[in-house]
């Protein structure tokens, strides 16, 4: 099993990350971790899809060991950010 490939409880899908997105106060942030890699199908891919459907400035940040060269290949933690500033109904 490739780490991250069974993600449970559609943490994964669109209808997470609107619910994320309905408590978050205007301007707030969420982090969510993943392992997998930046380049080919995979969960950093669908998570990414997700999270950029529902949130604004989305971006993803790997996680490299010091020394580390940089590979869109290679399996890694990946951060995934993303906010909420739509304006929308305060918390």
């Amino acid at each position: 099993m490739v780490a991250g490939s069974n993600l449970t409880g559609g943490l994964d899908s669109r209808a997470f990350f609107h619910a994320v997105k309905r408590v978050l106060r205007r301007g707030g942030q969420m982090a969510y971790n993943v392992i997998g890699a930046l380049r080919g199908p995979g969960p950093v891919q669908r998570l990414e899809h997700a999270a950029r459907a529902e949130l604004s400035a989305v971006r993803l940040v790997p996680v490299l060991d010091p020394g580390e060269t940089y590979s869109a290949c290679a399996l890694r933690n990946v951060v995934i950010l993303g906010g909420r500033d739509d304006g929308g109904t305060e918390h």
